[in-house]
């Protein structure tokens, strides 16, 4: 597997394309993000149904399916997200993104120093796809969860860690969140 970029180098390498042209497509963006792109896209909806806006009825089944949906394009061995056509073709102003960058790297030197690759095992192709199984499981619990107030806060948390986890390929990260899920699976069982 090839060296992964840091967060850092990602948005550096955004932003030179955005000088480029005169717009960036949502596909290339994602595309920039390699299979690190799930990361995100599973941490949004999770933290839509971990923050109080999970209260809110359908609101944990909205997101715990659209997470259940990211992870299984992991399972089927995507390198990166699929999005509809719709979605990515959509275009961002090249001035916006050059706007947007140097905001973002002091924010992303902090992750980039936090997250990092550890526990490579972890983060493996094979290994990513059998959490992904365990993602899907835990987004597809958020709806009967939903059920009980605040409910699927604890599977979204979960979710948000793993998420930074595929982000930063810290394989320690997603260890502590299979922790942490095997210990509410333990305690919802008895």
């Amino acid at each position: 597997m090839a060296e992964q970029l840091t967060l850092c180098e990602v948005l550096k390498q955004i932003d030179e394309e955005s000088e480029q042209s005169s717009a960036v497509s949502i596909d290339d963006l994602v595309a920039h993000f390699q299979s690190r792109g799930f990361g995100p896209l599973i941490m949004f909806p999770a933290l839509i149904a971990g923050l109080p806006t999970g209260a809110f009825p359908g609101v944990p089944s909205l997101c715990g399916l659209s997470v259940a949906l990211i992870s299984m394009q992991l399972i089927w061995g995507k390198t990166h997200p699929w999005l509809p056509r719709k979605i990515a073709d959509m275009e961002l102003d090249s001035q916006r993104i050059q706007k947007i960058v140097p905001k973002a790297l002091p924010w992303a030197k902090r992750v980039d120093y936090l997250i990092k690759p550890r526990l490579k095992v972890l983060t493996t192709d094979k290994a990513q796809r059998i959490i992904a199984v365990i993602t899907t499981l835990l987004g597809l619990s958020m709806v009967p969860l939903e059920l009980v107030p605040l409910g699927a806060g604890i599977p979204a948390w979960v979710l948000v860690i793993m998420a930074l986890g595929f982000t930063g390929r810290d394989g320690l990260l997603i260890l502590l969140s299979l922790l942490v899920a095997l210990v509410g699976f333990i305690w919802v069982i008895f």
